[in-house]
């Protein structure tokens, strides 16, 4: 018997970096390279070079990025943004949220106004459904004296449908004297899914990674800064040694720095004023690796097959077997190996090649390069290490 895999993976996974407003850190070369994407776009007359697209595993801090490029240029009125999910590209749901963006950019300014005669006074109403079709719409925008560059981020662009194409292609080819400039943000298959569609020509691609330590200590100590923990008192070098050890468990993972910070406030509202003994950050250290811990379980609850735990604890031991050898990645071969060998010690029937794309979604595999795959987190890796393997009785 075949298994089915659930339509969405997205609410099947824990978001602990959720739990706090997010603590932006590095990303400095891929805000550059937003940046200077932006200036091309500007200075041309025609609008949309390309979409512009952020990948990488869930939880790596694609949709921040991108929200923090676009929050800043619309704060500093360099241009309007408009943020969108896939489920948005609908005609009419796209003009809703650019009008209603417009009002907020431009309080004074209404979409398409036209004054009318009340009980003889003259007033102002906006047409709102005047233009049902986009490109009519963007070209009144045009003819406004108010018009600016659009930016305008697509979160969750794997899930694209051929449905919602002509609504991307229309901002991606963009129109005349207004430029718009498309960031899209997905997994890692999103560049094949934008292929598939038809939407090939990309102006530039960031596969994001990992944080740098330094990166995730930054974090931390502003965030203690934030909650009154003295950083430069008495008890600096602890101060400095918890951080360099809370930063190193978070493995430069944005959803884990998140999470570890959720623990540190919680410890710290806990003691108040006498938060800094070292039972205290113990106890930080025991939170952050619940949640992370918590976070793995959901991932491999989430796949979505019978004994997927064991699957991914067996391609855990197979990379950790290479680590002494030049390469440290699965073939698609050896996942494929590897699902056939549970399947004979009693899996159910299961359909591998969507076995393996479940894997890559959930991010609990990473592309590294074409049929080849890591598992992308090193604690992600010591922890399905220590999960009990119960056709092999293997203890880690």
């Amino acid at each position: 018997m075949k298994f089915k895999l659930f339509d969405s993976i997205e609410s099947q996974i824990l978001r602990p970096e959720r739990d706090l407003p997010y603590v932006f850190v590095g990303r400095q070369r891929e805000l550059r390279g937003l940046e200077n994407h932006f200036n091309v776009i500007s200075n041309r007359s025609q609008g949309s070079s390309g979409l512009v697209l952020v990948s990488g595993i869930p939880g790596i801090g694609k949709t921040q990025l991108i929200e923090k490029f676009a929050r800043e240029k619309e704060e500093s009125g360099e241009a309007l943004w408009l943020r969108l999910h896939t489920e948005d590209l609908t005609e009419s749901r796209v003009l809703t949220l650019l009008r209603t963006a417009l009002r907020l950019r431009q309080t004074k300014v209404r979409w398409t106004d036209v004054e009318v005669s009340v009980l003889g006074l003259k007033t102002n109403i906006a047409r709102d459904q005047k233009f049902e079709d986009l490109t009519a719409g963007l070209d009144q925008l045009v003819q406004s004296k108010h018009k600016q560059p659009i930016i305008v981020t697509v979160d969750e662009v794997q899930k694209l449908q051929q449905s919602q194409v002509d609504i991307l292609s229309t901002f991606h080819t963009g129109t005349p004297d207004l430029p718009i400039m498309v960031v899209c943000a997905g997994l890692q298959n999103s560049y094949s899914v934008l292929q598939k569609r038809g939407l090939s020509r990309l102006g530039e691609v960031f596969d994001i990674d990992l944080l740098d330590q330094s990166e995730c200590e930054t974090a931390i100590g502003q965030m203690l800064n934030v909650w009154g923990v003295d950083v430069n008192g008495p008890g600096q070098d602890l101060v400095d040694l918890k951080v360099q050890d809370l930063a190193t468990s978070s493995q430069g993972f944005p959803c884990h720095l998140q999470s570890h910070l959720s623990a540190l406030k919680a410890v710290i509202l806990e003691r108040g004023i006498n938060f800094g003994s070292e039972e205290d950050w113990i106890q930080v250290d025991k939170l952050a690796k619940h949640k992370r811990n918590a976070y793995y379980s959901g991932r491999i609850e989430a796949l979505g097959f019978l004994n997927a735990g064991v699957v991914m604890h067996r391609i855990a031991k197979l990379l950790d077997e290479r680590k002494s050898e030049s390469f440290n990645i699965a073939s698609s071969a050896d996942i494929i190996k590897i699902l056939n060998s549970v399947e004979e010690d009693g899996m159910v029937d299961i359909d591998k090649g969507k076995a393996l794309l479940r894997m890559i979604e959930s991010g609990c595999l990473k592309v590294e390069e074409h049929s080849f795959y890591s598992i992308p987190i090193p604690s992600f890796r010591q922890y399905l290490l220590s999960r009990v393997d119960p056709f092999s009785k293997t203890y880690r």
